[in-house]
């Protein structure tokens, strides 16, 4: 199983990745050289990711993202609602799945708080 994990909160954006033996950390403020360092878009760091670790997003099995709600999650999923409990870890319907397009099926959020 393959996992990856992309941390895109307010900054420091960064992403861990399981290839079925290793877990590999990235800091990309690191690789940038740039404090407090954060992606535009979420196209722009699976970009680097697979570069980063020399793999393809469909060979992926999950995704869990962290990222602010204001910014990303809230045109994707028009049923989010913060004030439920399960907002601290939650897998995005099929429905609005933003990663099914790169053939991940199983996409989850949580929140970095």
């Amino acid at each position: 199983m393959k996992l990856l994990a992309i941390g895109m909160q307010h900054h420091d954006h960064n992403a861990a990745y399981f290839d079925g033996e290793k877990l590999h950390y990235h800091k990309f403020e690191r690789t940038k050289q740039i404090k407090h360092f954060e992606y535009e878009n979420r196209w722009e760091i699976f970009k680097d990711v697979q570069e980063l670790w020399n793999f393809k997003l469909d060979e992926i099995d999950d995704i869990v993202i962290d990222y602010d709600y204001a910014t990303f999650f809230q045109n994707i999923d028009p049923e989010f609602d913060l004030t439920r409990p399960e907002v601290l870890f939650y897998r995005i319907p099929k429905k609005y799945n933003p990663f099914e397009s790169f053939g991940i099926k199983n996409a989850w959020h949580i929140s970095h708080h």
